[in-house]
């Protein structure tokens, strides 16, 4: 079997901006979700709103930076 780059999961791309982050991924990668955590030791992931725009050939959400807590983001497929 092993891992082909049609069944690769699709790259999260990060951006700092004036007080936001965006994050992108590819818009052919359907049905993929993004979601966000706070503590990876004991991680409990929660979907991320709002809902990602499309913007040229990317799935795109730009959320308020949070200066009171760090936050990780993963793709996830349900």
């Amino acid at each position: 079997m092993g891992i082909t780059p049609a069944n690769l999961p699709p790259i999260l791309n990060i951006a700092s901006g004036a007080g936001t982050v965006t994050l992108q991924w590819p818009t052919n990668a359907s049905g993929f979700v993004l979601a966000q955590t706070t503590n990876l030791e004991n991680a409990a992931w929660n979907d991320v709103t709002p809902l990602p725009a499309i913007m040229n050939s990317n799935y795109s959400v730009t959320l308020p930076l949070n200066s009171t807590a760090n936050r990780f983001f993963r793709l996830h497929h349900p």
